[in-house]
């Protein structure tokens, strides 16, 4: 990244330039500022990209497991086979008036 001063360009990055106006120590304020940010950032991507990396074998084990273990209990079919001969319960009625989630 390099950092040039013209009074003729408008100020910003072009580039991997960052382009400012005067020498006024406002401007590499800012300048140190938003790069030591992005550094930051860079980091913290690069953590987070390596820590999905790791979990997310497990996830797909889990996930499939799930799924598994949901179809052979049949959670699904025994849901709707209740929803088909019970009458709504007006407590669940409300709270989905609402907006909200019922959980058992």
């Amino acid at each position: 990244m390099e950092v040039a001063v013209d009074a003729g360009v408008q100020e910003g990055l072009t580039g991997s330039c960052i382009y400012v106006n005067d020498y006024a120590i406002e401007r590499f304020q800012i300048i140190a500022n938003v790069l030591s940010k992005s550094t930051v950032l860079s980091l913290y991507e690069s953590i987070i990209s390596r820590s999905f990396d790791l979990v997310e074998p497990f996830a797909r084990d889990l996930e499939r497991l799930y799924v598994r273990l949901q179809g052979e209990f049949e959670i699904s079919e025994r849901h709707l086979a209740l929803e088909r001969v019970l009458p709504p319960c007006p407590v669940a009625l409300r709270i989905r008036s609402l907006g909200g989630t019922v959980t058992t």
